[in-house]
């Protein structure tokens, strides 16, 4: 006998057969890629403070066996809860004021393509 759920497409297919399975996996596959994205993007800048984010990104990614509600949606929304404190609270008590009026992630990243190969690195300014 085993305890285990059948997981977020599972779930998907319970509640609208195929059509809910391609949804439930559109639907990770974004929230996944917009993780991946701001994670790369924090750590290649060095902003270590949004470190818990990508950590609870990665988090989500090995939790493909869990339920879908709590494990994607919730989690996501904890996960924006968490940027926005640390965005407009945290920051701003560590760097002084000016904390809230740069961007979170600088632009200063640029991607030089050789190849067909793309390789991220940070401009000289």
């Amino acid at each position: 006998m085993s305890f285990t759920g059948l997981g977020a497409l599972g779930e998907g297919y319970w509640n609208g057969g195929w059509v809910g399975v391609t949804v439930v996996g559109i639907m990770i596959g974004v929230l996944l890629a917009i993780l991946a994205h701001f994670s790369i993007r924090t750590l290649e800048e060095r902003i270590f403070i949004f470190l818990p984010i990508s950590m609870g990104g990665i988090i989500m990614g090995l939790r493909i066996d869990d339920w879908f509600v709590p494990t994607y949606l919730g989690t996501s929304a904890q996960l924006l809860l968490m940027y926005l404190a640390i965005q407009y609270v945290v920051r701003p008590i560590l760097f002084g004021k000016s904390g809230t009026g740069q961007s979170a992630i600088p632009d200063r990243v640029a991607v030089l393509g050789e190849g067909g190969r793309r390789f991220s690195v940070i401009e000289k300014s």
